[in-house]
């Protein structure tokens, strides 16, 4: 089970000591591969082990899949992210890491990692607000309360000190709202909705 604090990494110290081999059969092998766990590589020390039964495994016709949190996935993909694309009913997310490849069936969401291939040219921006991205993500925008607008030369908009959470701000509201309170995270926008603003 890969958990915990051995997804705090930096794309600089995963690139640091290149992966050049190709692991085949487990994809969880081949993220502790990338997170550089496996015996001889430089953060094996964090890596935890437990035993499980192959009857205990998730596995399609190329691989099989091992225990992971979802949680801190997310998190280290979106740290290093490049781009995202659908294929097949997929999503591949290209990083400066890797690619993942997540896969939804009938039991539950998987990933699959290819740490071979790795894109340039990372969009996120240092220090990302992890909680505010989950929040964009969901569709929701931070709206500050109680700002005020002076007629006064000179003064602009206070910041009000509430900020709220909300959604369905459709893009005429959203281009006419001043008191969008904007967080350090990527936001992901529908196509359309990018072409308007």
């Amino acid at each position: 089970m890969l958990r915990g604090t051995i997804f705090d990494i930096t794309t600089a110290d995963l690139l640091v000591e290149p992966s050049n081999s190709r692991i085949f059969g487990s994809c969880l092998f081949e993220l502790a591969s990338v997170l550089k766990l496996l015996p001889g590589q430089y953060r094996a020390n964090l890596l935890e082990t437990e035993s499980s039964t192959l009857h205990e495994m998730f596995y399609d016709k190329d691989t099989y899949y091992g225990k992971c949190s979802r949680e801190s996935l997310f998190r280290l993909v979106t740290q290093h992210f490049v781009s995202i694309r659908e294929s097949s009913g997929h999503l591949i997310v290209h990083t400066a890491i890797s690619v993942f490849t997540f896969i939804q069936t009938d039991r539950r969401l998987l990933v699959r990692v290819n740490g071979n291939e790795r894109a340039t040219g990372v969009l996120v921006p240092e220090n990302q607000n992890y909680l505010a991205l989950k929040q964009c993500t969901a569709g929701l925008w931070c709206v500050r309360e109680g700002d005020e607008v002076s007629l006064k030369a000179g003064e602009y908009l206070k910041r009000g000190t509430v900020k709220n959470w909300t959604g369905s701000i459709n893009v005429d509201t959203l281009i006419l709202t001043q008191s969008i309170e904007h967080h350090t995270c990527l936001y992901f926008l529908p196509h359309e909705t990018f072409q308007r603003l």
